[in-house]
């Protein structure tokens, strides 16, 4: 990509996260928190030149029986350059959690040293959650949610620019609830204005896929009797899908314009309040693993 490109994209970014914090003020503080990692993903996924999947390996029979191309082809290599990529996250991090600098600078020897076996702990599938293996002994005493914080982030910017290269799945069969790439649920979805196709989004790894609008994502029950969407007064695109047969939900911008597509990172942070509401009311997340998961 070159510069001018890169330089358009991050402009657009930082306008989208802009727009979404005056037109959701309540969740201001947290789009300027993660803003500065959303930012650096973008510069990332412009400059690494990492080693890519091996689409030989990927069988459009076992895609279309649902099984992801995490469960068929490593996507984290040992001679990934790991210090590229988390160096520069937690950077990122500090700008948007300044309070936490000193688990921050703990994280950034431990990383500088080489300590840490990024690639031992990200090629376990399924992936693995935010428990680290006993060698980690100079990240041990860091809060889990700073860890969690770091790791998902650097994976985040490793899996899309390694699922962006994943051609095979543009016209691949899939019709599950989970990440036909990653392998996990989705955290968000939108439905189209003139079409009404749900489209769900991979928060993990950025990867889109269409689904079937009257089935739950999670427990694959098809009744649309148990299934609803909760609306907040005055609000018509913002919504949240409900499954009463598993008690999940799924935050949803309902009836998007093609002419407006969202940024649904950008407003999977800024409806965060939803996934509170909801969380409130008795629902998990569809992707209990997502740092959007009210603890």
């Amino acid at each position: 990509m070159e510069m001018n490109d890169r330089d358009k994209v991050i402009e657009k970014l930082e306008a989208n996260l802009q727009e979404a914090a005056e037109k959701n003020p309540h969740s201001r503080t947290v789009l300027e928190a993660f803003g500065p990692l959303m930012i650096e993903r973008h510069r990332l996924l412009s400059t690494l030149d990492w080693k890519g999947i091996d689409p030989s390996g990927i069988d459009r029979d076992k895609l279309k029986a649902g099984v992801p191309v995490i469960r068929q082809v490593p996507l984290f290599f040992p001679e990934d350059p790991w210090k590229e990529v988390v160096l520069p996250t937690i950077a990122a991090a500090r700008q948007g959690f300044p309070q936490l600098h000193e688990g921050l600078d703990a994280w950034e020897a431990c990383v500088a040293s080489g300590a840490v076996p990024f690639h031992d702990y990200f090629h376990s599938c399924p992936p693995p959650d935010e428990t680290l293996p006993a060698s980690w002994d100079c990240v041990r005493d860091i809060p889990a949610g700073l860890t969690k914080l770091i790791l998902m982030s650097a994976a985040r910017t490793v899996l899309e620019m390694r699922s962006a290269a994943a051609t095979v799945l543009r016209d691949a069969e899939w019709d599950k609830g989970y990440c036909p790439f990653c392998g996990s649920f989705a955290g968000i979805a939108r439905i189209n204005d003139k079409i009404t196709q749900r489209w769900l989004h991979c928060l993990h790894c950025g990867r889109d896929w269409r689904f079937n609008r009257i089935r739950c994502p999670y427990c694959e029950h098809e009744s649309p009797q148990e299934m609803n969407y909760f609306f907040l007064e005055g609000k018509t695109v913002e919504s949240a899908f409900t499954c009463e047969e598993c008690k999940r939900y799924l935050v949803t911008l309902y009836r998007i314009s093609d002419l407006n597509d969202p940024d649904l990172d950008v407003a999977a942070l800024s409806l965060i309040h939803l996934d509170l509401i909801m969380q409130q009311k008795g629902y998990q997340p569809l992707d209990p693993s997502g740092w959007l998961c009210i603890e």
